[in-house]
């Protein structure tokens, strides 16, 4: 076992031994309940990046009361990069066959674009919208309504 997996187990001992619970160890250390549980079983890689694996268990750890020492060892390990893995079935990456540009079917390419080319003209011109130019429409009057009689401007006192 590596140190980094003994520290989970540790973690869970030191806070059962202070008599602290999963809700109130995750309020202490502001982080939900399911990853202080990742934490104490050592599944480091549910809780994200290892950057932050790191961060809280240095914070949880100093919670406990665990040495610094033993924190700082767990943690050397779990920086240290994993064996490459070799994969048994390596199969090179083939690319689907590229086609040149004399291969491309033209005649439905062009057809598109010219119908694109009339759609886009038509839009643009808009036939069935009020030409420039056209005189504006006459308002009439109704019959009923009489004309305001002009004002008269206001007097001054000589």
């Amino acid at each position: 076992m590596t140190a980094a997996s003994e520290l989970g187990p540790r973690l869970r001992a030191q806070r059962e031994r202070r008599g602290i619970g999963i809700p109130k160890a995750a309020d202490e250390l502001r982080l939900d309940a399911w990853i202080v549980e990742a934490l104490e079983a050592g599944e480091f890689d549910r809780v994200g990046a290892p950057v932050y694996a790191k961060g809280h268990l240095r914070r949880y750890a100093a919670l406990v009361g665990l040495p610094d020492a033993e924190v700082e060892a767990a943690l050397e390990s779990l920086a240290a990069p994993a064996p490459p893995v070799e994969l048994l079935d390596q199969v090179p990456f083939t690319s689907a066959p590229s086609r040149s540009l004399r291969e491309l079917p033209w005649r439905p390419i062009a057809t598109l674009a010219a119908l694109a080319i009339i759609v886009v003209g038509v839009l643009w011109s808009k036939p069935w919208r009020a030409r420039i130019g056209t005189p504006p429409p006459v308002v009439t009057l109704r019959a009923n309504v009489k004309p305001r009689a002009a004002m008269a401007p206001p007097r001054v006192a000589a």
